[in-house]
């Protein structure tokens, strides 16, 4: 053994720092999410106040850059060119101003450029010249779909999608998303609630409407369910549908055998279905669609 005295100083292991800017990435994209968000849910302009909807958000759409829009990719080159990376400073911003004019950018960018030069320079200043760089280092879809069940709960969404930045309808994505400054839209998705009704005594479980969306599976009403009636996810969880679906609902319950008159549904080899004409969810059991008058019981 060795003396503590003569003892080394452990040694470290070299800083990991993709994975730190990517972890740094993740936190200031989720707080950036956030702001979008409550932009929309309380907007202060006057014509969105108007257009507000009064149903709750429900689902988002987060939009990854690539590479920087043509106009600002034009201002990021000129602004590589202008830093002097010995000095960790750049000329004055009549010199960067002059320079920009001579890139000849649309007019219509005319108000945007002096602030998205501000900003990168700052950027620059205290995070460091990285930010110039045409591209990430790190694959930014990548971290956002690995931790896209985060952002899913931490807003409070039923789901969230990636989408590259050219992808996206609103032209001011299209021209204002860049590596590294994801954007994101959110919107109420269409559906039709299932009303879930426990006939058990004396458990305190009351009957819940669990919204239900195209696309969706069972396992995923199951957990809005589990969610809504905070039923811990470990315990327990069984769907049944009545017999009679037209009948059933409106039948007295018999407390001493409240199954009798339902069917225990295998929800792993069943599908979901959306009558939308008719506004009906219905459970589909191969090419075969069961009604279930918007009414299950658990």
């Amino acid at each position: 053994s060795t003396c503590v005295v003569d003892a080394k100083w452990p040694e470290i292991e070299r800083l990991d720092e993709v994975l730190v800017n990517s972890c740094q990435y993740l936190f200031d994209a989720a707080h950036d999410f956030r702001l979008w968000y409550n932009n929309q849910t309380n907007p202060k302009n006057k014509k969105q106040v108007a257009n507000l909807s009064t149903e709750k958000l429900t689902h988002g759409t987060f939009y990854v850059a690539e590479k920087f829009p043509e106009w600002q990719d034009k201002i990021m080159r000129t602004l590589k060119e202008l830093f002097d990376p010995k000095e960790n400073a750049f000329p004055d911003n009549k010199i960067i101003a002059e320079k920009i004019k001579t890139l000849n950018l649309p007019n219509r960018y005319n108000k945007k450029i002096m602030p998205f030069a501000q900003k990168v320079k700052g950027d620059v200043l205290t995070i460091g010249p990285h930010v110039l760089n045409e591209k990430s280092l790190f694959n930014e879809m990548e971290v956002l779909n690995e931790n896209i069940e985060y952002l899913t709960y931490t807003l409070g969404l039923e789901e969230v999608k990636i989408r590259p930045a050219h992808e996206a309808k609103e032209e001011k994505i299209r021209d204002e998303c860049c590596p590294l400054k994801p954007m994101s839209m959110f919107y109420v998705m269409p559906n039709v609630a299932i009303r879930f009704v426990n006939p058990q005594p004396c458990n305190g479980l009351f009957s819940v409407d669990v919204p239900v969306y195209e696309g969706d599976t069972w396992e995923k009403i199951k957990k809005r369910l589990r969610s809504q009636t905070k039923v811990n996810e470990n315990a327990p969880l069984k769907i049944y549908r009545y017999k009679d679906s037209v009948k059933g609902p409106f039948t007295i319950p018999n407390l001493e055998d409240h199954l009798g008159d339902k069917i225990e549904c295998d929800l792993s080899a069943m599908g979901v279905s959306i009558n939308w004409d008719e506004k009906q969810v219905e459970m589909l059991q191969g090419d075969v669609k069961i009604a279930i008058n918007n009414v299950l019981i658990y």
